[in-house]
């Protein structure tokens, strides 16, 4: 196994562990709760809560990108033979 296989392997374990996905969930939920809740006269508040939803989605677009690679790269000697 080369890193990008290490990696993608480690990464897919990370994405199916039932405590990281209730984590991402939960985080994900409070975030709408509070945008939800947060005031109209409130824009900073709204922008920054945006902001983390956004990058709380780009960093499970990152994991998701990880194994997807290490499957590429594992699938790469199987294309070559073909």
């Amino acid at each position: 196994m080369n890193d990008k296989e290490i990696k993608a392997a480690e990464a897919d374990q990370l994405l199916n562990n039932p405590m990281f996905i209730d984590a991402f969930v939960n985080v994900r939920e409070n975030l709408v709760s509070q945008i939800e809740d947060v005031g109209l006269d409130q824009e900073a508040m709204s922008n920054q809560l945006m902001l983390c939803l956004q990058c709380l989605k780009q960093v499970k677009k990152m994991i998701v990108n990880e194994v997807n690679t290490g499957k590429l790269e594992q699938a790469k000697p199987e294309l070559q033979v073909i």
